[in-house]
């Protein structure tokens, strides 16, 4: 659902030719009392004018109001962060969980990438946490335009956004990760200097859901991402998603049968 989806709901009668028809109907009956009575024909003439602009009327979101603020104000603030109007984390999962089923039962690859905005953990801590309100919210704003109405958007944690991509190929998912990555460099803020600049790192995992749970794509991503933190932030890195992927292991890392278990990703 987009957030605009529902902005329609509002007012007497939502479809223009049934507003109009309604207009027609109740300016007819009125105008024609009221020129019985009058025996006035401009008096008639107005009322039907009057009687038509009310029918008609509805009341309007207000178009100033940023898009993502939308569904805060039509009902569906509890699947939705309060502070910047994307969708939560479980929400997002939720909602992802869905298409992930569905890509299982009908074939196809699925995407899922994780942003988070280098340094950003650290200028929470030094100035607060509405710094990355701020910035997701403003960030957020950008990339929900660039989406197609299928993926999914959300605030993942703090300072971390992600992308939920439903039949998405490695070539897409890795040229939508470095757009977003470039909107993080030229993400302009109100009350911030021009000289202001930000940086994202992006890890991205592409998977087919063939006998592996969600769980699975959200660790690849989380891999991902990882390794681009560790190239010194700023880029894209990609998970391997031919590798074979296991559930969390114990803490004492060890399986049942008491040999050690690969990490997930498949890395030992």
């Amino acid at each position: 659902m987009t957030p605009t989806d529902s902005a329609s709901t509002h007012g007497l009668v939502s479809h223009p030719a049934l507003r109009v028809a309604a207009a027609a109907l109740a300016g007819a009956v009125v105008a024609g009392g009221i020129g019985a009575w009058s025996g006035s024909y401009w008096a008639a003439a107005a009322a039907a004018a009057a009687v038509a602009g009310l029918a008609a009327w509805r009341p309007q979101a207000p178009a100033a109001l940023p898009e993502l603020v939308l569904p805060l104000m039509t009902g569906e603030s509890s699947l939705r962060d309060a502070q910047t109007g994307m969708f939560h984390r479980a929400a997002f999962l939720a909602l992802a969980e869905r298409d992930w089923l569905r890509a299982g039962r009908y074939g196809g690859a699925v995407a899922l990438l994780v942003i988070e905005v280098d340094r950003l953990r650290q200028m929470t801590e030094q100035a607060g946490p509405r710094v990355a309100d701020a910035l997701l919210a403003g960030l957020g704003r950008q990339v929900l335009a660039s989406l197609r109405a299928a993926d999914l958007l959300a605030r993942f944690d703090d300072a971390q956004l992600a992308i939920f991509l439903p039949q998405a190929d490695a070539t897409g998912a890795l040229d939508v990760a470095d757009r977003v990555r470039g909107m993080v460099e030229n993400l302009k803020l109100p009350g911030l200097p021009d000289s202001a600049r930000f940086n994202a790192s992006v890890g991205v995992a592409v998977l087919r859901p063939l006998h592996q749970p969600l769980s699975a794509l959200v660790a690849l991503s989380q891999q991902a991402l990882q390794q681009a933190r560790q190239a010194g932030g700023n880029c894209v890195r990609a998970a391997n998603g031919d590798e074979s992927w296991w559930p969390p292991a114990p803490s004492d890392s060890r399986a049942d049968d008491g040999t050690t278990r690969p990490a997930r990703g498949g890395d030992a």
